[in-house]
């Protein structure tokens, strides 16, 4: 069985544990801890040329996989490393559900905040620091719906980490949740999507390992805003254009929502058309390495 297989296998395993918990919020958040940290401990699975750091930026959000309905969303996020005068971070957030997120390599601090103030004044808020924890691999913590985080790049090696959200972070009502201005900002905003979540990444394939997939059963191949397929490995099966600008091309395309589909293009109009199959419910989207 091929790495990308068996990553699909173990991602659809997590996913049908985390469907599957019920229960208090204490033992609701062990149990998510658990099927998270179980999938992080494949460190084998994870390998950083199959989510490189996006051109331009500091990292990359990658879907693993999730629920048609955006539910149980897991994620892979990489960071690179930081230097004593440059540790990046985001706003501090809140996810509209439960956050979960384990270590597999490297390290990513979160500071995670309460806020105090009685919500009656729109766009206006104050947060109080209740934590700091910084994630390595075989840890993970959990944010119950309601907590605020922001993440910092701090460690002085590339880092990778599953994040998991009860409801993905390009859904609606995601975009609608406060975003303050900065850990020490009484303002925030809301309908914010952050320009590195605008679309969310996929993860790589080699040539090499597109052939030992190849080998165990056929695996549609999309060509994206008519990419150049020249850089498909000799007997590569024919791959079938589709347009990021009309999408119902995309959706005349037939898939089984348990086989891979394979993408080549540009970044963007490749995370686009990643973005609409995942709504069909395919399950694992693979591309080509970055031009």
């Amino acid at each position: 069985m091929s790495l990308i297989q068996e990553r699909a296998n173990a991602a659809l395993a997590t996913l049908e544990r985390l469907q599957a918990v019920s229960g208090g919020e204490a033992g609701h958040a062990e149990a998510v801890k658990a099927a998270v940290l179980d999938l992080a401990a494949r460190t084998e699975l994870f390998p950083l040329d199959h989510y490189p750091v996006k051109p331009g930026t500091r990292g990359g959000f990658y879907r693993l996989i999730e629920a048609a309905d955006r539910r149980n969303a897991i994620y892979v996020s990489v960071a690179a490393a930081a230097s004593e005068t440059d540790r990046r971070g985001n706003s501090p957030h809140r996810h509209v559900g439960w956050a979960t997120i384990a270590g597999i390599k490297g390290e990513e601090f979160n500071a995670v905040y309460e806020r105090i103030d009685d919500g009656s004044v729109p766009g206006q808020g104050t947060l109080r620091k209740r934590d700091e924890v910084t994630i390595r691999p075989g840890e993970a913590v959990y944010l119950p719906a309601g907590d605020y985080h922001h993440i910092e790049l701090r460690g002085s090696e590339p880092s990778l980490h599953l994040h998991v959200y009860d409801l993905g972070v390009d859904s609606p009502e995601q975009g609608e949740q406060p975003v303050f201005l900065s850990p020490e900002s009484n303002e925030y905003k809301t309908g914010v999507r952050p320009e590195a979540l605008r679309y969310i990444a996929v993860p790589v394939v080699g040539p090499a390992e597109l052939v030992e997939l190849l080998r165990q059963h056929p695996v549609p191949i999309l060509a994206v805003d008519e990419a150049d397929t020249s850089i498909l490995p000799p007997g590569t099966p024919a791959a079938v254009s589709v347009s990021s600008k009309d999408l119902s091309t995309v959706s005349a395309v037939v898939v089984d929502p348990s086989v891979p589909v394979v993408l080549v293009g540009g970044i963007e109009p490749v995370e686009i058309v990643a973005e609409h199959l995942a709504r069909r419910g395919v399950r694992t989207l693979l591309r080509l390495p970055f031009a």
